[in-house]
C-alpha cells in the first residue's frame, strides 16, 4: 500500500502480486480488491456487583475494484474520505488464497497496522515524533460523546487539559518543550455524557494512552570516519581519523572511543551497533497509577498480560564450545581520545596478523551531547597464504591439506612453500616452488598420515614470495593446530571382582583392540563401597543435562562427597567436588519456570512435575546441611509448586499416588506442616508399596516415633506396582527397591529385609546394568548408605598389585588406584589378608567391531539421511571437502512419548554448520516439514536434541541441520 494525498481527499494505491508456490507469476486474469472499514459493536452486561463489557467486530464494505493481472502484477487506487481503521482484501474465485492488509488514516497521517486491538477510544497523533518547540495535535475518537480529560505525564504530571468529545471526536493541541524530552504520555479518560431519557448501554468511562516522542537534535553528536580506506594491511599499525559535529554540522570537541572488531564475532553474537543518542532518548514508561470510582460501572478493556517469564532462550544462540581452534579473533580498542576544536582526532591501532573485515565502532560524548557511528574496513595483504585442513584426525587417518597462495599485485610472482608436521602427528615435511599469476591464486597440497598417538598436533606453513629477479616480496607463516582425537567409538568396559583371602587374579584387555590408545585403570580396596564406584562415575559423567540427569549426577556425589576413595575422579573443568556441586545447583535453577517448577531443560517454559520433586529432594538435603549456597527464594517457589502437586487429587492412578507421596515426603524433609498433616489422608487408600514407604519415611522424619512408623507400614493398605514408566514418575522395580532400602534404613527396619534388598541392588549393579540415570542415582545412594553402616574388619585387609610399571601394596582401610596406557597392559591383584578385597577394573579402547547402526529404545525408531542443498539424497557415502550437506533425522514413534533425547554422533570429518535449519531454507517440496525440539545442544562431535513430548502419528517427525 502507498498513500497519495491532495488537498481534497486521500487515496491509497494498492499493488497486487499473484504468484505460484515456486514464485512464478500466476496468470489468473483479474482479482477483486475490496476496501472495508472496521466497525466495533460494544455492549454491556449488567451484574449485581459490576458491569462487564464486551465487543464484536464487523467490516463495512466501502469500495470494490476488479484489477487486471498481467505478468502476475496489478495496481489500483482506493479513495479514502474519512479517518478510521480500514482493511484492504484481495481475493479471486480462481483460488482459495486471499491477502489482507489493515491500516489507519487520519488527515494526512497514514499507518500500516496489525490486527486491531479492541478499544473504546482511539488516540491519533499527527506525527510519529516531534522536535522540541513543535505543536502536537492529538485526536480522540470515541463511540460516545462526553467529556475528555488529557493528562500529560513525564517524570511527574505536567499538565491537565479538558476537551469536549462531540460527534465522536475531540482534538487537543499542546506544545512540547525541553522538559518533555525524550517523551511524554498523553493519558486520556473519556466520561460518557449522562443520557436521562433512555437506559445507558455503553460504559460510563474509558481510558487510553499515547506515547508522544520528543527529540532534541542539539543533544546529538554526528560521528564520521572521513577518508576511510577500503582496506588496510595486517600486522601493521593502522591510523583512522574520527570527526565529530553537532546536529547543524559544526565541529565540536568530544571524548571518543574507537573499537575495531572482527566482523565474524559480530555475526556470531548478533551484535547491534551502539546508538547512545537513541539509548539516552529512549522512551520512558509511564509511572503514574490511575484510580477512579468507575470500577463498579465501567470495564477496563485492556486484557491483562500473562505475567512472568523465564531465562533468555539460548536455544538459537547457544554456541558449541570448540577447543584447539586456529581461528584467532581480533578485538581492538583505542581507549579515550579527545577531538580538537576542529572536531578531529586520529587513532592508531596495532592490527595483528589477520585477514577479513573489521567493524569500526566509535562512540562520542561531551557535556551537552553524545552519538555514535559504525563502518567497515577490509584487512588483507597484497600477497596472502591460506591453509585448509580437517579440524581433527582420527588415529590411522590419511588426509591432504592444502595451502592457497594469493597474488593481488599487477605482476606474477613465485612462491616457495614449506610445511612441517609435529606434535602428535608423525614427523613429516615438504616444500615446493609455485608460480602465482597476477591477480590470481595457486594451490599446493601436503599429504599427511595420522599415527596411533592421540594428542595435539600442528602443521606449520611458510611461504616466501619472490619477484622475477628473485628478490623477496613477502614472507608469511601460519601454524594450524591439527589434533588427533580418540574416535567416537571409543568405549569403556568395567568389571568388579571380589577376591577371597589367598585369591589372585590378573586383569588385562580382552575386549578392545590392543594398541597405543588402550587404557587400563584399576582401583583396589577392602571397603564394599567400592562396588558402586563405576555406577557413580556413570551418572557423574553422563553427557546430557536435563533436570533429571543433572539431579542424578549431583545427588549421589553429594551424599558420598566425604568418601575420598570414591570421589577421586576427573570432574572435567572443576577443581573440586565443591565447585562441581555448586555449579550443578546453579544449573538446576536455570530450569526454573514462572510457576516455580523446573522445566526438563534449561530455558524451558513447561514445568516437569517429577523432575521438580526429584530436584527438590536433593536441594532440600543440601539446604538443611547448610554447606552450599542454595537461593532461598527460588527454593520457596519450587516448594510451592511441589505443594501444588501434593494437593492435586484429580486422579488416583498408581503413578499419581506415587507422585503425590514423593512430593509429600520431600516437603516433610523440610518440616512442612501441611505435608505432615496430609499423611493421614492416604490412610485408607491402597497405595503403591513404594509410595507407602515414602509416607512412612515422612512420618518417621516428623515424629521420630519408629514403633509408630513400623506399625503404620504393617497396617496401611499397599500393593506392589512394577509397571515401568518412561514418563510420569519414571517408575521401575529397581528404582523402587532402592527407595524402599533408603526408607528402611531411615526407620531402622528389619535387618533381614534390608540385607535382601541390598543384595538385589548389588546384583543389578554388578550385572553391568546402569539403567537410566535416576535409577542408578537411587541405587548408588541406597547401597552407599547400606555399605557405610557395615562394620569393616580393616585389620584383616591386605593386598598386592603388580603391573607393567611396578608393584604396590595396600593394608587396612587404604585404597589404591593405578593406570596404564598402551598395549600389553595388565594388573595382577593378590589378596594376602584375611578379609575380602574389592577390585574395580576398567579398560577403555576402540572395539574390535564398531556398531554403526542407529540405536533406540522405548518405542522410538530413528534414521539419518544426507541430502545436498537441492534436497537430493547423497548416495555412495562420498562427500566433497568443504561442501555443505543437509542432515535429516527421521523419528518414528509407536506411542506417545515424553522426555525424548536424541544424540546424533557425527561421522569423522563433519562439523555442524547450522544446528537448526528454518523451514524456508529447506529445498521446497522435497523434504517434509521440520519438528522443533524443546532443547538443542551442539558438541564438537554430536548434536543433541530433546523433546518434551512426541505424540504418535502416521508420518515420522523430521529434524534438519546443516553440516
Amino acid at each position: 500500500l502507498r498513500t497519495v494525498r491532495n488537498d481534497v481527499n486521500g487515496e491509497v494505491e494498492v499493488f497486487v502480486c499473484a504468484v505460484h508456490p515456486d514464485g512464478a507469476p500466476a496468470d489468473i486474469g483479474a482479482v477483486t480488491v475490496t476496501l472495508e472499514k472496521r466497525v466495533w459493536e460494544y455492549y454491556v452486561r449488567r451484574y449485581y456487583s459490576h458491569y462487564e463489557s464486551d465487543w464484536s467486530e464487523s467490516f463495512e464494505k466501502l469500495d470494490e475494484h476488479e484489477v487486471s493481472i498481467e505478468g502476475g502484477k496489478g495496481v489500483t487506487s482506493l479513495r479514502i474520505d474519512d479517518y478510521g481503521q480500514y482493511r484492504v482484501r484481495v481475493h479471486s474465485p480462481k483460488t482459495p488464497q486471499f491477502s489482507t492488509q489493515s491500516f489507519y488514516t487520519w488527515s494526512r497521517w497514514f499507518r500500516i497496522v496489525e490486527e486491531a486491538r479492541p478499544s473504546l477510544i482511539e488516540l491519533s497523533l499527527d506525527r510519529d515524533e516531534y522536535v522540541v518547540g513543535d505543536e502536537v495535535a492529538l485526536r480522540i475518537d470515541s463511540p460516545f460523546d462526553g467529556q475528555g480529560l488529557v493528562v500529560l505525564e513525564g517524570e511527574e504530571i505536567q499538565r491537565v487539559i479538558p476537551v469536549a468529545i462531540e460527534n465522536g471526536a475531540g482534538i487537543v493541541h499542546f506544545r512540547v518543550d525541553r522538559e518533555q524530552c525524550p517523551n511524554i504520555w498523553a493519558e486520556v479518560t473519556v466520561v460518557h455524557a449522562v443520557e436521562g431519557e433512555h437506559t445507558t448501554v455503553r460504559p460510563f468511562s474509558s481510558f487510553a494512552m499515547a506515547n508522544v516522542l520528543v527529540r532534541a537534535p542539539e543533544r546529538r553528536i554526528d560521528v564520521a570516519f572521513p577518508r576511510l580506506p577500503e582496506d588496510i594491511a595486517p600486522a601493521a599499525p593502522a591510523t583512522f581519523t574520527v570527526e565529530t559535529h553537532d546536529h547543524a554540522g559544526e565541529p565540536v570537541e568530544a571524548e571518543v572511543t574507537l573499537a575495531a572488531v572482527d566482523e565474524g564475532i559480530h555475526g556470531i553474537t548478533n551484535y547491534a551497533n551502539p546508538d547512545p543518542y537513541a539509548w539516552m532518548l529512549r522512551p520512558r514508561g509511564a509511572s503514574a497509577r490511575r484510580a477512579h470510582y468507575y470500577d463498579k460501572v465501567a470495564y477496563d478493556f485492556a486484557k491483562p498480560d500473562i505475567g512472568g517469564d523465564t531465562a533468555a532462550d539460548l536455544l538459537g544462540k547457544r554456541l558449541p564450545a570448540i577447543d584447539e581452534n586456529w581461528i584467532k579473533p581480533v578485538a581492538l580498542w583505542s581507549g579515550v581520545v579527545q577531538t580538537d576544536k576542529n572536531g578531529r582526532a586520529t587513532v592508531t591501532l596495532e592490527v595483528p596478523e589477520f585477514t577479513g573485515q573489521l567493524r569500526l565502532v566509535a562512540v562520542a560524548v561531551n557535556e551537552q551531547a553524545l552519538g555514535g557511528h559504525a563502518d567497515h574496513v577490509f584487512v588483507r595483504r597484497t600477497y596472502m597464504l591460506r591453509s585448509s585442513m580437517p579440524r581433527f584426525l582420527l588415529p590411522g587417518d590419511a588426509c591432504r591439506c592444502s595451502a592457497t597462495l594469493f597474488n593481488h599485485a599487477d605482476e606474477p610472482c613465485t612462491a616457495t612453500v614449506t610445511w612441517q608436521a609435529s606434535g602428535s602427528l608423525p614427523e613429516a615435511q615438504g616444500s615446493a616452488d609455485i608460480e602465482v599469476p597476477a591477480h590470481s591464486e595457486a594451490t599446493m597440497q601436503a599429504a599427511l598420515d595420522a599415527g596411533e598417538v592421540i594428542g595435539q598436533g600442528e602443521l606449520r606453513w611458510e611461504a616466501v614470495f619472490l619477484d622475477a629477479q628473485g628478490a623477496e616480496l613477502e614472507r608469511l607463516s601460519e601454524v594450524a593446530p591439527l589434533p588427533v582425537r580418540a574416535p567416537g567409538a571409543y568405549r569403556s568396559h568395567y568389571e568388579l571382582a571380589v577376591l577371597a583371602p589367598s585369591e589372585t587374579r590378573t586383569f588385562r584387555n580382552e575386549v578392545f583392540v590392543d594398541n597405543a590408545r588402550t587404557e587400563l585403570n584399576v582401583i583396589v580396596g577392602g571397603s564394599p563401597i567400592l562396588r558402586v564406584c563405576d555406577a557413580l562415575e556413570h551418572v557423574v559423567h553422563y553427557p546430557y543435562g536435563c533436570v533429571e540427569q543433572a539431579t542424578s549426577s549431583l545427588f549421589p556425589l553429594y551424599l558420598l562427597r566425604r568418601v575420598a576413595s570414591l570421589v577421586d575422579m576427573d570432574l572435567e573443568d572443576y577443581d573440586s567436588i565443591e565447585g562441581y556441586l555448586q555449579a550443578g545447583i546453579d544449573r538446576l535453577f536455570l530450569m526454573q519456570t514462572y510457576s516455580g517448577g523446573l522445566a526438563a531443560w534449561p530455558s524451558g517454559t513447561k514445568p516437569y512435575p517429577y523432575g521438580s520433586i526429584y530436584a527438590l529432594h536433593f536441594l532440600t538435603i543440601v539446604k538443611n546441611d547448610h554447606e552450599f549456597d542454595v537461593p532461598e527464594e527460588n527454593v520457596k517457589a519450587l516448594q510451592e509448586y511441589v505443594r501444588g502437586v501434593m494437593r492435586d487429587w484429580t486422579t488416583e492412578t498408581s503413578s499419581a499416588l506415587l507422585m503425590r507421596a514423593y512430593a509429600l515426603y520431600v516437603l516433610a524433609l523440610d518440616g512442612d506442616i501441611e505435608a505432615i498433616e496430609q499423611i493421614e489422608r492416604f490412610d485408607a487408600v491402597t497405595m503403591p508399596r513404594t509410595a507407602r514407604f515414602l509416607l512412612a519415611g515422612a512420618l518417621a522424619h516428623s515424629t521420630r516415633d519408629l514403633d509408630r512408623v513400623r506399625d503404620y507400614l504393617g497396617t496401611r493398605p499397599a500393593e506392589p506396582w512394577v509397571v515401568r514408566e518412561r514418563d510420569g514418575t519414571l517408575n521401575s522395580e529397581v528404582r523402587n527397591t532402592a527407595i524402599e532400602l533408603l526408607m528402611l534404613k531411615q526407620i531402622n527396619g528389619d535387618p533381614a529385609e534390608i540385607a535382601e534388598k541390598a543384595k538385589n541392588l548389588v546384583t543389578w549393579v554388578e550385572g553391568d546394568r546402569h539403567g537410566n540415570t535416576q535409577e542408578t542415582a537411587f541405587v548408588v545412594s541406597a547401597l552407599a548408605a547400606y555399605f557405610m553402616d557395615l562394620a569393616e574388619d580393616a585389620a584383616g585387609i591386605r593386598a598386592t598389585i603388580a603391573g607393567p610399571d611396578g608393584e604396590w601394596a595396600i593394608a587396612y582401610a587404604t585404597v589404591h588406584r593405578e593406570s596404564h596406557q598402551g598395549p600389553e597392559g595388565f594388573f595382577t591383584v593378590s589378596n594376602t589378608g584375611e578379609a575380602p578385597v574389592y577390585v574395580g577394573f576398567t579398560v577403555s579402547g576402540v572395539p574390535k567391531t564398531t556398531a554403526t547402526e542407529p540405536v533406540s529404545e522405548g518405542g522410538l525408531g530413528i534414521q539419518r539421511r544426507f541430502f545436498n542443498n537441492h534436497g537430493e539424497p547423497v548416495e555412495g557415502g562420498l562427500y566433497d571437502h568443504t561442501a555443505s550437506y543437509v542432515v535429516q533425522l527421521e523419528l518414528r514413534v509407536d506411542h506417545d512419548l515424553q522426555n525424548v533425547v536424541v544424540a546424533d554422533v557425527l561421522p569423522a570429518g563433519f562439523e555442524v554448520q547450522n544446528p537448526r535449519l528454518e523451514a524456508d531454507l529447506l529445498p521446497a517440496d522435497k523434504l517434509p516439514a521440520a519438528v522443533i525440539p524443546s532443547y538443542l545442544d551442539v558438541h564438537d562431535d554430536r548434536l543433541i536434541l530433546a523433546f518434551d513430548e512426541l505424540r504418535r502419528k502416521g508420518s515420522p517427525y523430521c529434524f534438519y541441520y546443516l553440516v
